[in-house]
């Protein structure tokens, strides 16, 4: 069956409108979802190759459909979260909310998004949310104040930054922000580009991003949007935060209506106690998130008590008549007092001491 996705607005009625005219259902209204086959892993379901309908509703009441594919990669997104009625659901970079509005029933929603008018649409359009607008790629420290999230839906800006401008690693930046915001034992999936993964390239960054976590199901669509006039690729990770194994095998086809007979949706992770006051120890590698390189610990100051050096009394005895001056050797003279001789004057000096003649 197609999804409907209803609106407020009819301003304009092109092959589909753009997401500013589109609202979105409230979380509630699921899109087609899975259901168990007995083995612990759902089948991926087959109703996501159908096409997406979109309302845009208002005096108009106009009607478009548009292939499955414009927003595939969100919908297998959506499927692949497997969200449970207890989750605290948080889209850090939310937009419009074309992830979270597919969403079935959950206990909270927090969206995120930096852009004023975007963000006013979001609280019209899910008023039980908490409607914030941090970069968020901060969100790490911004959102401290929320309570953690269990599953996080993500499609992150590839390639800007808030203050930086053009920022290829901009993607990694929100995901290392958002896995660290995620409660322990959550989900995470991530609509990524392509460039990330798990290469000889990107094999610190990924090692970094992705400590502590497992990776649950890795997904390239080489050619989701060939239809439509982009051949970009896109991967969507699952991930989940328990230790676990990070390379995994990634699935790669043209579009979904080639993955839905090989998906699976893996079962979630046991949530564990959220311990976000403790301090967390941290890795020696570098996080893009740092501003500079951590110092290393200094090494510890080894401390020696000096040797005794006993002092004793200066003997010596003044002479009424200069000491002879030594023989010349070249042009240095020997040099030593003319009118004291001292009683002990310990050791000599390694070289004897001269004066040169030299004018």
């Amino acid at each position: 069956m197609p999804v409907a996705i209803r609106g407020t607005s009819c301003a304009k009625s092109p092959a589909y409108d753009p997401p500013e005219a589109i609202s979105h259902r409230p979380p509630g209204t699921a899109l087609a979802g899975a259901t168990s086959d007995g083995s612990g892993r759902r089948p991926f379901p087959r109703t996501v190759r159908q096409p997406l309908s979109i309302s845009t509703g208002g005096a108009c009441a106009c009607h478009s459909t548009i292939s499955a594919f414009i927003h595939a990669a969100r919908a297998v997104a959506v499927l692949l979260a497997a969200a449970r009625p207890t989750d605290v659901v948080l889209e850090p970079s939310a937009g419009n909310g074309l992830l979270v509005a597919q969403l079935s029933t959950i206990a909270a929603l927090q969206l995120n998004e930096i852009d004023p008018a975007r963000r006013a649409r979001l609280s019209a359009t899910f008023p039980h949310a908490v409607v914030s607008g941090h970069d968020g790629a901060t969100i790490g420290s911004t959102l401290t104040a929320l309570q953690r999230p269990s599953l996080i839906l993500m499609n992150p800006p590839f390639s800007r930054s808030v203050g930086r401008g053009a920022d290829a690693l901009a993607a990694v930046r929100h995901l290392q922000a958002a896995l660290k915001r995620l409660r322990p034992g959550g989900r995470l999936v991530a609509i990524m580009p392509d460039w990330f993964a798990h290469s000889a390239r990107m094999a610190d960054i990924w090692t970094t991003t992705l400590a502590g976590t497992a990776l649950r199901t890795s997904i390239r669509l080489t050619n989701g949007y060939g239809k439509h006039g982009t051949g970009v690729a896109v991967r969507i990770y699952v991930i989940d935060k328990i230790v676990g194994d990070i390379a995994g095998v990634t699935i790669a086809r043209g579009n979904v209506a080639e993955l839905v007979d090989l998906l699976v949706i893996p079962d979630r992770a046991a949530l564990q106690e959220d311990n976000a006051s403790s301090a967390v120890k941290r890795g020696g590698a570098v996080s893009l998130l740092r501003a500079m390189k951590s110092r290393p610990a200094a090494a510890p100051r080894i401390f020696r008590a000096p040797t005794r050096n006993e002092v004793l009394p200066v003997g010596y005895k003044v002479l009424d008549t200069p000491a002879p001056i030594a023989e010349q050797v070249g042009v240095y003279l020997p040099y030593r007092p003319s009118r004291i001789v001292f009683d002990a004057a310990g050791e000599q000096e390694p070289r004897p001491c001269t004066s040169s003649c030299a004018s």
